[in-house]
């Protein structure tokens, strides 16, 4: 499992935690782009805090300049407080 980390907003965390929003929208550099590829995951952090899930990313598209990264909201991987040793696999 290869796991790239974002941070959402207050106003969008818990849209995408509850599945009523289930993609993130970002502009990436080269490098981050390039382990967004390998992922096979998405840690979604909610800024300021150690709320975050886990979901398995489902389509990764590049459009106009942004990556569009899409998961299923109805399959539940992890919801934890991010805290270190709590999850398995190779983090981003």
């Amino acid at each position: 499992m290869k796991i790239i980390t974002f941070i959402s907003t207050f106003e969008m965390y818990d849209k995408e935690e509850l599945g009523i929003k289930p993609n993130t929208i970002r502009i990436l550099g080269n490098v981050k782009a390039k382990k967004l590829l390998e992922a096979t995951h998405v840690q979604i952090r909610r800024a300021y805090t150690k709320k975050a899930f886990i979901r398995r990313i489902t389509d990764k598209t590049f459009w106009n300049g942004e990556w569009i990264i899409s998961w299923n909201p109805n399959k539940i991987l992890l919801n934890f407080k991010h805290e270190k040793g709590l999850t398995k696999g190779k983090f981003w």
